[in-house]
C-alpha cells in the first residue's frame, strides 16, 4: 500500500512524491503530491499479479477517452509493483480540482445556493452526462460523491470513471455496487449487467430533482431511511412500473413542463423512461430570467456539547462506533467510513465520521463538531441529543 512520503515514478510526470491522503474510495486512496501540489494520485489497493503482470481490467480509467470539457480524466497512470509479494498496485495520477467541491455536499447544504446556481448546475451536469453517452460511453457509477463543481464559477467536473462501460458492454455481473440512494431498479435488483443509458437517466433525474425541489429531497430522506430497495418495490406495487417515482409540482410555474420530463426519468418500466436529450431541449426552453437569484433562508438551531469530548478507545479489531440518540433509535458507523442520518424531529441530516475513531466528529450543515455523550440540537421544532456512545468489535 502506498503511505505518504512514498515516491512514484511517472513516465511522463517523474518523480512524484506523495503527501497524506485527503480521500477514500472503496479500493483507492487519494494523496496529494508534495512537489507538485497541483496534481493529485489515485493509488488503488494492491491486487495479485499474474505471470508477474497486473491485471487492469477492474479500473475503465487506464483505457477511457472522451472529448471535451468537464471530465476529469488520467493524465497517466503506472503500476508500483512488489516483487517479493507478488502484487501491484495501480496509481493513477489526475489534476487538482482545487476549491472544488462534491455536489454531495451542496445537497447538505442547499440554503447556500439560489434557485438559479442550482438550475445551472442541473444543466451543465444534464449536458455532461449526454456529451458521456454521446461518446458511446455509460459513467458507470453516477452519484453526487462523483460530481464536483466550483461554488463561485459552478464548473461542473464528472469524476471516477474507475467503473465506466462502453454502452454495448455485454457485462455478465449480476452483483450489486455503488450507492444505492441513486441507482435505478433494474441495478439494485440485477446488477452491473443490467446497466444502461436509461439506467444513468433515472439517477440523473433524481439527482436533478433533490438539487431544484424541496419535496423531493424530503422523499429522498425517507427512501433513504426506509431503504432505496424497499421504498422503490412499495412503490411499484401501489402504483405499478409505469408511474414515476418522483413527481412534483415547482414553485414556479415556470419549471413545470421540466419537471414533467425529469419525473418521467424516474420511471421504474426502463422502455418508459424519456430520454436525456428530451430533457436537455426542455431544459433550454427556461426562462433563466424567472429563476429566483436569492438564497434560502437558513435553519436556525442550536448546537450543545459538554466541553470535554468523549475519547474512545478504539484498537484494530474493533469494526463499528454504535450510539442511541435521545429518541432511543440505535445508529452505527463502521471504523474509518462516513455515514449520513437524518434525525427527527429536526428533519436534519447529520454526517458521522469516523476517519479519526477515537476522535469521531459530526457535521451539521458544513459545521463540524466532536461526537460526544451529551451533544445536542435544539430548534423549533424540537431537540435531538445523543445519549450513549460504544465501540463494537
Amino acid at each position: 500500500m502506498a503511505v505518504d512520503g512514498d515516491v512514484i515514478d511517472f513516465p511522463t510526470h517523474g518523480k512524484l512524491e506523495l503527501g497524506p491522503v485527503f480521500g477514500h474510495g472503496a479500493n483507492s486512496s487519494l494523496f496529494t503530491v508534495k512537489n507538485k501540489p497541483d496534481l493529485v494520485v489515485k493509488a488503488h489497493h494492491s491486487r495479485a499479479r499474474k505471470n508477474r503482470k497486473l491485471d487492469l481490467s477492474f479500473s475503465s480509467e487506464t483505457k477511457l477517452k472522451l472529448q471535451g470539457d468537464g471530465f476529469c480524466l488520467p493524465l497517466e497512470w503506472t503500476v508500483v509493483h512488489d516483487e517479493d509479494r507478488d502484487k501491484g498496485q495501480l496509481a493513477v495520477l489526475f489534476t487538482f480540482l482545487d476549491q472544488y467541491i462534491h455536489l454531495e455536499d451542496a445537497l447538505t447544504n442547499i440554503e447556500e445556493y439560489s434557485e438559479h446556481e442550482r438550475f445551472l448546475l442541473a444543466k451543465r451536469l444534464s449536458r455532461l452526462v449526454f456529451d458521456v453517452h454521446s461518446q458511446g460511453w455509460l459513467h458507470g457509477d453516477l452519484q453526487p460523491r462523483n460530481i464536483m463543481f466550483h461554488p463561485k464559477t459552478l464548473d461542473v467536473q464528472l469524476i471516477d470513471f474507475e467503473w465506466a462501460l462502453p454502452k454495448n458492454h455485454g457485462n455478465k455481473d449480476d452483483t450489486g455496487y455503488g450507492v444505492e440512494d441513486w441507482m435505478a431498479p433494474e441495478l439494485l435488483f440485477f446488477g452491473r449487467k443490467a446497466h444502461s443509458q436509461a439506467s444513468e437517466v433515472w439517477t440523473l433525474g433524481k439527482i436533478v430533482l433533490t438539487l431544484l425541489s424541496p419535496e423531493a429531497r424530503t422523499k429522498n430522506r425517507e427512501f433513504r431511511k426506509n431503504g432505496n430497495s424497499h421504498s422503490i418495490i412499495d412503490n411499484i406495487r401501489r402504483n405499478g412500473e409505469d408511474s414515476p417515482l418522483f413527481s412534483f409540482e415547482p414553485e414556479g410555474d415556470y419549471l413545470s413542463s421540466l419537471f414533467l420530463k425529469l419525473a418521467s426519468a424516474t420511471i421504474p418500466k426502463i422502455e418508459a423512461r424519456l430520454e436525456l436529450g428530451l430533457i436537455l431541449e426542455e431544459f433550454d426552453l427556461v426562462d433563466l430570467n424567472a429563476l429566483d437569484r436569492s438564497k434560502f433562508s437558513p435553519s436556525m438551531f442550536e448546537v450543545v456539547y459538554p466541553p470535554t469530548a468523549t475519547t474512545l478507545r478504539v484498537t484494530k479489531d474493533d469494526f463499528e462506533i454504535e450510539f442511541y440518540d435521545s429518541h432511543d433509535e440505535k445508529r452505527s458507523v463502521r471504523v474509518g467510513r462516513t455515514k449520513k442520518f437524518n434525525v427527527q424531529p429536526l428533519d436534519l441530516e447529520i454526517k458521522i465520521i469516523l476517519d479519526s475513531p477515537s476522535k469521531p466528529r459530526i457535521q451539521i450543515e458544513g459545521s463540524m463538531y466532536p461526537l460526544t455523550v451529551g451533544f445536542t440540537v435544539q430548534s423549533s421544532q424540537g431537540t435531538w441529543s445523543i445519549s450513549t456512545i460504544e465501540v463494537r468489535s
